[in-house]
């Protein structure tokens, strides 16, 4: 685990653990359970940029945590999301005894996707 400090509102130090298994623990995860399947719910781009722009902290701890710098616009939030869900893909790519099964967050058909692809 990393940690980071950080200044919230009151400009008083906080600790946080930062600990994100999609970024830092995925070899480890694939050498323990070869054969898993990544659930991703999946957000629209643009909604999950309005989203993390909305709660204050969460995009710079998000990005303290996987980032060198942090996103300062809507394209370079656009191009962090979209590096994300690349890397998960081509990870999951290199490693054929894993499924990753994405899952749109915000739609009716979820759950019967999930209960189609793996019995929930």
């Amino acid at each position: 685990r990393n940690k980071n400090n950080r200044n919230n509102n009151n400009n008083n130090n906080k600790e946080y653990d930062c600990y994100y298994p999609s970024v830092h623990a995925l070899e480890n995860l694939h050498q323990a359970y070869p054969n898993m399947t990544i659930i991703l719910a999946r957000r629209n781009r643009n909604d999950w940029i309005r989203s993390i722009q909305k709660y204050n902290g969460i995009a710079q701890r998000w990005y303290d945590c996987t980032a060198k710098h942090m996103p300062n616009n809507e394209r370079e939030l656009a191009a962090f999301y979209d590096d994300h869900l690349s890397r998960l893909q081509s990870f999951v790519r290199s490693h054929p005894s894993m499924t990753l099964l994405s899952v749109p967050l915000e739609s009716n058909t979820t759950g019967a996707l999930l209960e189609r692809e793996i019995g929930i």
